[in-house]
């Protein structure tokens, strides 16, 4: 990565607080004993005082986590060994692109299949406790996402990344937890470039989890959305050599301010230690030029015709033209299922063109530098 200059802290602000969340269990309520521990282990237990209870809460449920776990696979181990996922789609794109919305939309067609919410965030189990459990956890949980009200439920499409992580593999989402770290938590972003043991807790932990999800439904595509998964082409290209792939990208004069705004509203909800790393406006930034450099890199170890790259701002001017053409060029069959569905969100007013954010001088010159390839790349210049 090139040498980008430092950026001063408080470049950005403090952006208003979003709206309350009210009473919510700790983001880490699904995770077994033993991949809660080898979290702690490696961030040396360093939980700050105000998190205590917000730690040991999870400590003291982990192992019923792990209970669950070993009852489900007593149930379906022997089926998820069988079960195969040979062509899977995934959206990919930096943190605020979109990719929730288009995850969305793809849901939509009945031939596709995907986690929900309940399954990312209790992926050991949740095929036979989702039924109770989840509907115990609906009224604890809110109905809109702090940091642009869109909506919020457990059985929405949610990223596979929560699953990963909670299950044990190597995930930049330790950042959430432990901030203070997030520079030596990137180079956790592809497994290609961690040790032998690390690889292999990754793929155990994605074959595992994309057959759980795929479990009963083996005749549909399997469409996950992760922005880490940007990062790491190389290994998801290993794992699924039929993979497709679609990337959407934003911006950044507009995915930039929305990113610090959403990790100063849900840090603190997610966090097991406050402390941030040293420069973390500089950290974010560089952490955006080094997603793009490992997905350039990446890409070309797909086939040709296995990524198709879309903007975000062209997708909600016309949803139906660019996921038409998406469907042509990806060979995803016929558009009609998906069509009449996306007609209903276009009538019932989901698509909305937003403006760039006010920027300083200096905000403007650090997202410009930081993200020059990018604005060149894709034509926002």
């Amino acid at each position: 990565m090139a040498s980008l200059p430092d950026l001063p802290d408080d470049l950005f602000g403090v952006p208003a607080p979003g709206p309350k969340w009210g009473f919510l269990p700790p983001v880490w309520f699904g995770m077994p004993l033993v991949p809660w521990l080898r979290l702690l282990v490696r961030y040396r237990f360093r939980v700050s005082p105000r998190h205590w209870l917000r730690a040991l809460s999870t400590t003291l449920i982990a192992p019923l986590n792990s209970l669950l776990g070993c009852y489900t696979t007593a149930i379906y181990g022997w089926r998820l060994a069988r079960t195969q996922v040979t062509a899977p789609l995934f959206v990919v794109g930096h943190w605020r692109s979109g990719t929730t919305l288009l995850h969305e939309l793809l849901a939509l067609d009945p031939r596709h299949a995907w986690p929900d919410g309940y399954a990312c965030f209790c992926p050991v189990h949740f095929r036979r406790t989702r039924y109770v459990l989840r509907a115990l956890l609906a009224w604890a949980v809110p109905k809109q996402r702090p940091m642009d009200s869109m909506a919020f439920d457990l059985a929405l499409p949610q990223e596979d990344e929560f699953a990963l992580l909670f299950m044990g593999a190597p995930s930049p989402y330790e950042s959430l937890a432990f901030p203070f770290a997030s520079g030596r938590q990137m180079t956790r972003l592809d497994p290609a470039l961690l040790d032998a043991r690390e690889q292999a807790r990754f793929d155990r932990a994605m074959r595992r989890f994309f057959a759980s999800v795929m479990l009963g439904q083996e005749e549909r595509r399997l469409v996950l959305k992760s922005p880490p998964h940007m990062g790491r082409l190389e290994t998801l290209a290993r794992l699924y050599p039929k993979l497709k792939v679609v990337h959407i990208v934003r911006d950044p004069r507009a995915v930039i301010p929305s990113m610090i705004k959403m990790m100063t509203i849900l840090g603190p909800l997610m966090q097991l230690n406050g402390r941030l790393p040293e420069q973390p406006v500089t950290a974010l930034f560089r952490n955006y030029a080094l997603l793009f450099e490992r997905f350039q890199a990446g890409r070309a170890q797909l086939p040709p015709d296995a990524l198709v790259e879309i903007r975000y701002e062209d997708l909600v001017a016309d949803p139906i033209a660019v996921l038409r053409d998406l469907y042509a060029r990806l060979d995803l069959g016929d558009f009609a299922p998906l069509e009449q569905a996306l007609c209903q969100q276009v009538e019932a007013g989901r698509f909305r063109r937003a403006s760039l954010p006010p920027l300083t001088a200096a905000q403007r010159q650090a997202i410009e530098a930081y993200g020059a390839d990018t604005l060149r790349r894709y034509g926002y210049l």
